[in-house]
C-alpha cells in the first residue's frame, strides 16, 4: 500500500482591488497541485485570516476526506521571546477544535500562519 504525502505549502499569492484582498494558497500533494482562495477586506485587521482561510480552502480540495472544516481562530504570540503563529481550525461543526502551531522564521508572518493551517488539520485530513 502507498501512502499518500501530506501536503505542502508551495506559494501564496496576494490581489488587491480597491478594498477587497483576494489571496490564493497553493498546495502540493503527491507531485500534484491543489489551489484554495479568500476574498475579503484589504484592511490589515483581517490580512492574516485571509491568509488562513485561503490555506484551509486548498487544503479542503487536497484531502480525500470530506469533513466539516472551518477557521476559528489565529494568534500571533512570542514564546520565549521568538514569534509563534497559533491557528485554530474547528472540524465537525465545532465538535473538535484543532490547533496548529508555526515559528515566525524568515520568510515572514504570512507564510507562518499557513504552516500553522496545516499542522493544525494535517492529522484530521490527512491522516
Amino acid at each position: 500500500m502507498i501512502m499518500a504525502m501530506r501536503p505542502e505549502l508551495i506559494m501564496l499569492d496576494e490581489k488587491r482591488e480597491g478594498d477587497l484582498l483576494t489571496v490564493e494558497a497553493v498546495l502540493i500533494r503527491n507531485n500534484e497541485e491543489f489551489r484554495g482562495t479568500a476574498t475579503g477586506p484589504a484592511d490589515e485587521s483581517g490580512h492574516l485570516d485571509i491568509i488562513c482561510r485561503a490555506t484551509l480552502d486548498a487544503a479542503k480540495t487536497a484531502s480525500d476526506r470530506q469533513l466539516d472544516v472551518d477557521f476559528a481562530g489565529l494568534a500571533i504570540t512570542d514564546v520565549q521571546s521568538k514569534p509563534i503563529a497559533l491557528a485554530l481550525v474547528r472540524v465537525d461543526g465545532g465538535e473538535n477544535v484543532y490547533v496548529g502551531t508555526a515559528r515566525v522564521k524568515s520568510d515572514g508572518v504570512t507564510k507562518a500562519v499557513s504552516r500553522a493551517i496545516m499542522d493544525a488539520i494535517n492529522r484530521p485530513l490527512f491522516g
